[in-house]
């Protein structure tokens, strides 16, 4: 009975080991990825911004209202940006002044980019599954 059970726990863990890396690459097929590169008005890469990635709300409420900008007194040198839409997640950009956002359910979505001495950017982005969206994104102070 022993030699039973020990032969079904076998092929259960075999089993997992070979379907685990196939369900894992389908997971990873059906996102796709959102670069983006964050410039100010001049073209030139902005280091250390953090960009927004957000639900549209246009597939939430149906607005079409950009986001505004609003500073952040908790944290000096930072713009909150209260964009309409799901807040998804928050990077931070790398010295060529990009970032990149993987595995995003198809959809659409704006990433927006802020700091009270640059200004503020957004862009709308429509995700397909499987496919990679560059997007750049201008930065620029409000007029």
């Amino acid at each position: 009975m022993s030699f039973k059970l020990l032969s079904i726990a076998a092929l259960a863990a075999i089993s997992l080991a070979v379907s685990a890396p196939h369900a894992g690459a389908q997971a990873a097929q059906g996102g796709g990825i959102i670069k983006v590169t964050v410039v100010d008005g001049k073209g030139t890469p902005i280091e250390a911004i953090k960009v927004q990635l957000r639900r549209s709300p246009r597939e939430i409420a149906g607005g079409n209202e950009p986001p505004a900008a609003v500073p952040n007194s908790s944290s000096p040198g930072t713009l909150n940006l209260q964009s309409p839409g799901i807040l998804i997640t928050t990077k931070e950009t790398d010295k060529e002044g990009k970032v990149e956002f993987t595995a995003v359910r198809p959809g659409s979505y704006r990433v927006a980019a802020g700091n009270p001495n640059i200004g503020r950017g957004f862009s709308p982005v429509r995700v397909e599954a499987s496919k990679t969206h560059d997007v750049k994104l201008e930065v620029k102070k409000d007029n």
